[in-house]
């Protein structure tokens, strides 16, 4: 054999014909292939040749996916261990419905199409600042606006940075940082 190649090495460690009384030995050669393989066991059975690959640790041998070690906390929502990560323990998924935030798409960013934020002191310049970066009108009704200019307000712009500038009674401030949507 080739050193510089991985090679896969099976090793038969018991053949078995009639399985009558032979409970021991079964499970003296479980534990032997098992130390031999460093945790994986291959299991064939003869009568219909079909194989399966078995594995000591906890992982699955089709998909590659393998798991940390069984703890109680590993059971706990209390804990980040245990805990669904769909719902981080919550029990409870948040998420916005589209149609709940723009109920009617006739509406322009102007007129308040995005309910929510209806002529608001702080989103009504960020909502400028975001027609303004991205060559819109906050006239247009939100149905006839590009889907990627409307996906940048439900969802943010990502990294990248908008100027938004605020004016009040006597003062105004700029800043640049992306939108979160």
């Amino acid at each position: 054999m080739d050193k510089k190649k991985k090679h896969d090495l099976d090793v038969v460690v018991d053949r078995l014909v009639n399985k009558d009384g032979a409970r021991q030995r079964i499970t003296d050669s479980v534990e032997l292939a098992l130390r031999l393989g460093e945790g994986l066991l291959r299991v064939q059975y003869l009568a219909d040749a079909q194989e399966e690959l078995l594995s000591q640790r906890l992982a699955c041998l089709e998909c590659g996916i393998s798991l940390p070690d069984i703890e109680p906390r590993s059971f706990s929502f209390n804990s980040p261990h245990g805990a669904c990560t769909t719902c981080s323990g919550l029990g409870e998924l948040s998420f916005f419905d589209p149609e709940r935030v723009v109920p009617n798409e006739d509406l322009s960013l102007a007129d308040g199409a995005v309910a929510p934020w209806p002529n608001s002191v702080w989103y009504t310049p960020v909502l400028e600042a975001l027609c303004k970066h991205y060559g819109q009108s906050m006239k247009t009704p939100w149905k006839k606006l590009p889907k990627s200019f409307k996906q940048v307000i439900l969802e943010g712009s990502g990294d990248e940075a908008v100027k938004i500038t605020y004016r009040g009674e006597g003062h105004h401030y700029t800043y640049s940082k992306p939108f979160e949507g």
